[in-house]
């Protein structure tokens, strides 16, 4: 295993500054800054928290540590906003000596902003709320993998809910 190295993140609910946050850091010189550096690795390990699914974290660091020690072999600081890295929090501070930044916007601000995006547009296929969900077609496969579905019970009163209330249910959650 590679030696932690230190690492800065910020995270939130999306829709919150993560971009601003990233560019702002990108003017510093001695700060390697990225948003979403690698969104199908970091909703891959999103999904998998959300939905308590028993996988290995090794693979999610071992990207996360490539990505950490490139910015390290050329004298910089690593740091990255992205809101797809909330759920793996515990799991970056446990490995690396890291910092974070937790952003947070007006919740109806982020509504309006994830309204406008087309979250959760299209309902979900679902038989067994009980499961993880399987496949459900998005844009891009990544949105599928970031974007939390209620769990269980849970479930029915979320799919009776218009787009706002969904989205004010992923903001609060």
């Amino acid at each position: 295993a590679m030696a932690k190295a230190k690492a800065s993140f910020a995270v939130g609910t999306g829709r919150c500054g993560t971009t601003l946050m990233a560019r702002l850091m990108q003017m510093h010189d001695n700060v390697d800054s990225f948003h979403e550096l690698n969104p199908l690795n970091e909703t891959f390990h999103r999904y998998c928290q959300w939905n308590e699914l028993p996988v290995d974290d090794a693979g999610f660091l071992h990207q996360k540590d490539l990505e950490v020690k490139a910015s390290h072999e050329t004298g910089r600081l690593f740091f990255e906003s992205s809101a797809y890295l909330s759920l793996s929090v515990e799991t970056l501070a446990r490995h690396y000596d890291a910092r974070f930044v937790l952003m947070v916007r007006r919740p109806e601000k982020v509504i309006n902003s994830y309204l406008k995006k087309g979250w959760y547009l299209d309902p979900p296929v679902i038989d067994n709320p009980d499961l993880a969900p399987g496949f459900q077609p998005t844009a891009e496969f990544h949105h599928f993998l970031g974007r939390p579905i209620p769990h269980k019970s849970e479930l029915g009163e979320w799919r009776a809910m218009g787009r706002p209330g969904k989205l004010a249910w992923y903001w609060a959650t």
